[in-house]
C-alpha cells in the first residue's frame, strides 16, 4: 500500500479510568519501594503533585478555574494556545486571548533538570498517556486497562480517594476523551456513586455506564419495583417500613416473607435468607437490622426459588449475554477454591427465551445506558420475577459478569471494549483500531454468509484507471461445452 492510498494515522482515543478504593493502600515507604515496577514511580504521581510541579516549573497558567484548556495545553508543552483542542466541557481560548508570555520552544517554558529528575520516564510527548494513579492496587483496573488497551485505547487510570478534586485534576493532565467510571462508593457510601456520575455531567465528559437519574433510581430497590410493576413485570410483593415503631400489617401477601434493607441488598449477609413466618417474627427481625442498618426496609414474599442474573449490554440495540446462576452443590467447594460460583443457567428454551425479554424490557424502563445486571427468582413453576436491577455491577473476578462474559466468544476483555465503543457511539468519538497480535486468529462463528462479532468486512475500491483497463481488457475465451457420449 503506497502512501497516498495508505489511511491517515489518528491519535488513540484516551481513557481515563475512575475508580476508589475500598480500603486505604500501604503507606510504609520501604514496602512501596521494595515492591515497585519499574515506572511505578510516576504511576504513584497523583495528578494533583504534577500540577503543582508544572506551577513551579512556570507552565501552569495563573487561573486554572478560568482557564482549564488553557492549564492542559500548557502542561503538555502544545504549541500554541488558541489552536489547542478544547477540553470536554471547557471551550479552548481564542487567540486573541492568550497571554503574553514565551513562546514555543522558548527555554523558559522547559522544566528545569532538577523537575525533570524528579519524573523519570515522562517523555512529555501528547501521545503517551501517563499513568495518574495511588499506590494502591486493584487487580480489576488493572485487567479494564489491559483490555482497553488492546482495543487500541490509550489509558490512564487514578484513584480519587474520596476526593472529588482528583477528578478534575487528572482530566487537567490527562485530557481524555471519555470517562470509564469505576466509581460504585464515595466515602464509604454506595448510595452516592450517582453523584460521582452527576459531577462528571457538570463536567460535560462522556463515561460509561448509566445516567444519574437511573443510578439513584435503581439504587431504591422499592422504586424499582414500583417503575418494573407499572411497565408490566412481574416483581414479588413487597412492603416498605420506614419507621422501626410502625410495622405495617403484611396481610395482603401470604407469609413467609424475608427483609432487607430497601438501598442495598442484604442477601448474602448471615440470616437474611431466614424465612419470616408470622407478625412477631417480622418486628424481630426489623428489630435487630435496625441496630446495625438505616431505615427503610423491604419486606417481600419469601419465594423458593432459583436466582438467575442476565447481564445486557447496548444502548440502541441491546444484547443479553448468557444466563448464569448460583452453582447449588457446589457452591461452598468453589469459593473455598477461588474459583467462580456461577454456573451456565440451564433452562428451556421458552423459559431462557422470557427471561431475556423480561431483561431487555427492564434495562429499557430504567433507563439503563451501556451495561447493566438484571437479578431474577425463578420460582419452581417457571414464573420469573425481576428483583434488582444493578446499573453498577461487580466486575471482579467472582462477579456475574466476568462469569457471564467466559460464556461468549469475546469474553471479558471483548467485552469491555464494547462497552467503551457504546460511549464512542453516543459521543460521537471515532472508535480505534483494535491492537493486532500475530498469534490471535478471529474466530467466525458469526451467521453464514456474515463476519462473526467484531470482525470488519475489508472492501477494496478500485480506482477510475483501475475500472478504464478493466474495461479494455479482452474477454476470456468461450469455453466449449462437453460433446456428448454416442
Amino acid at each position: 500500500m503506497s502512501d497516498a492510498t495508505r489511511p491517515p494515522k489518528t491519535d488513540p482515543v484516551r481513557v481515563l479510568i475512575l475508580w476508589n478504593a475500598r480500603e486505604e493502600p500501604p503507606v510504609s515507604p520501604e514496602s512501596s519501594s521494595t515492591a515497585a515496577r519499574p515506572g511505578e514511580q510516576e504511576r504513584d504521581r497523583t495528578a494533583t503533585e504534577r500540577i503543582e510541579l508544572a506551577a513551579q516549573t512556570g507552565q501552569r497558567p495563573a487561573a486554572a478555574s478560568k482557564e482549564l484548556a488553557g492549564v492542559a495545553e500548557a502542561g503538555r508543552g502544545v504549541e500554541a494556545v488558541g489552536s489547542a483542542a478544547p477540553v470536554h466541557g471547557v471551550p479552548a481560548p481564542s487567540a486573541s486571548a492568550a497571554r503574553p508570555g514565551p513562546g514555543p520552544g522558548d527555554p523558559a517554558l522547559a522544566p528545569p533538570p532538577e523537575a525533570a529528575a524528579e519524573a523519570p520516564g515522562r517523555s512529555g510527548e501528547l501521545g503517551e498517556p501517563s499513568q495518574v494513579r495511588s499506590s494502591g492496587h486493584n487487580a480489576v483496573v488493572d485487567d479494564v486497562e489491559k483490555a482497553l488497551e488492546q482495543a487500541g485505547f490509550a489509558v490512564a487510570s487514578i484513584d480519587i480517594e474520596d476526593d472529588i478534586t482528583r477528578i478534575v485534576d487528572a482530566m487537567i493532565v490527562e485530557r481524555p476523551a471519555l470517562i470509564f467510571n469505576l466509581v460504585d462508593e464515595f466515602e464509604g457510601d454506595n448510595t452516592r456513586h450517582a453523584a460521582v456520575a452527576a459531577y462528571l455531567d457538570l463536567l460535560a465528559i462522556p463515561y460509561t455506564g448509566s445516567d444519574p437519574t437511573c443510578l439513584a433510581i435503581c439504587q431504591d430497590r422499592a422504586r424499582t419495583r414500583v417503575l418494573l410493576a407499572d411497565g408490566g413485570i412481574s416483581v414479588p410483593r413487597f412492603e416498605v417500613i420506614r419507621d422501626i415503631n410502625v410495622i405495617p400489617d403484611t396481610g395482603h401477601f401470604r407469609f413467609p416473607v424475608v427483609v432487607t434493607q430497601a438501598f442495598d441488598d442484604l442477601y448474602d449477609e448471615e440470616g437474611s435468607e431466614r424465612p419470616i413466618h408470622d407478625q412477631n417474627q417480622l418486628i424481630n427481625r426489623c428489630a435487630e437490622l435496625f441496630k446495625e442498618f438505616e431505615l427503610p426496609y423491604l419486606v417481600e414474599e419469601y419465594i423458593e426459588c432459583r436466582r438467575l442474573h442476565a447481564v445486557v449490554i447496548g444502548n440502541r440495540v441491546v444484547e443479553v449475554l448468557p444466563l448464569v446462576e448460583l452453582g447449588e452443590d457446589e457452591q461452598e467447594d468453589n469459593s473455598a477454591a477461588g474459583e467462580q460460583p456461577w454456573v451456565l443457567a440451564q433452562l428451556d428454551y421458552a423459559t431462557a427465551d422470557q427471561v431475556r425479554q423480561l431483561a431487555r424490557r427492564a434495562f429499557r424502563v430504567m433507563g439503563c445506558r451501556d451495561a447493566a445486571q438484571i437479578d431474577f427468582h425463578l420460582d419452581y413453576e417457571g414464573r420469573p420475577y425481576i428483583t434488582d436491577v444493578r446499573a453498577t455491577f461487580e466486575l471482579g473476578s467472582d462477579s456475574v459478569f466476568r462469569s457471564a462474559c467466559e460464556y461468549t466468544d469475546r469474553g471479558f476483555s471483548g467485552l469491555i471494549a464494547e462497552i467503551a465503543r457504546l460511549v464512542c457511539q453516543r459521543a460521537l468519538i471515532a472508535e480505534p483500531n483494535p491492537v493486532a497480535h500475530p498469534e490471535s486468529v478471529p474466530v467466525l462463528s458469526g451467521p453464514v454468509g456474515l463476519p462473526a462479532p467484531g470482525v470488519s468486512l475489508q472492501i477494496s475500491v478500485s480506482s477510475p484507471d483501475s475500472a478504464q483497463e478493466s474495461d479494455r481488457a479482452e474477454p476470456p475465451e468461450p469455453v466449449e461445452p462437453p460433446k456428448p457420449v454416442e
